[in-house]
């Protein structure tokens, strides 16, 4: 249920650096997160390491980026999920991310419980989709000022 000292970290964090609702929502889970070994980036640093040509786990397998064209190449800077990144090379996006970190967080445990029940993957993860779909609307009277870093 929680993490222990002899495990390995739960994984990395990506999230979107440039949308207020999600530096807010990083802010203030950022100190749960890291202290149970969570690492916290931003989508945006994530794809500079790929255009350097960085390897990245299931690079053409990702599929969090809006626009069209090739899974996992990002056509405009508009990322539609978190990814969580896990020790062993898998990503998990969105819905599926928050409850993997919820497993870890003592607190968060029960509602990572609940998501075991079958089916109630599929709303939690509408749920996800609905709020990251209209974050840009919450964005707009909560604008992180330009150079403001996490």
């Amino acid at each position: 249920m929680s993490d222990t000292k002899a495990a390995a970290p739960p994984g990395r964090l990506f999230y979107d650096g440039e949308c207020a609702f999600c530096t807010g929502w990083v802010r203030r889970m950022e100190r749960a997160m890291v202290s149970r070994g969570f690492s916290l980036e931003t989508l945006q640093s994530r794809e500079r390491r790929r255009s350097v040509g960085e390897p990245m786990p299931n690079a053409e397998a990702c599929g969090h980026h809006a626009g069209t064209g090739t899974p996992g190449v990002a056509t405009r800077s508009v990322f539609t999920e978190m990814i969580l990144e896990l020790p062993d090379g898998r990503e998990l996006g969105g819905a599926d991310a928050a409850m993997e970190i919820a497993r870890h967080i003592w607190w968060l445990w029960p509602l990572w419980l609940v998501s075991r029940i079958p089916g109630l993957m599929i709303p939690m993860r509408a749920g996800y989709r609905f709020i990251a779909s209209r974050r840009d609307c919450l964005n707009k009277s909560h604008q992180i000022p330009k150079g403001d870093k996490l």
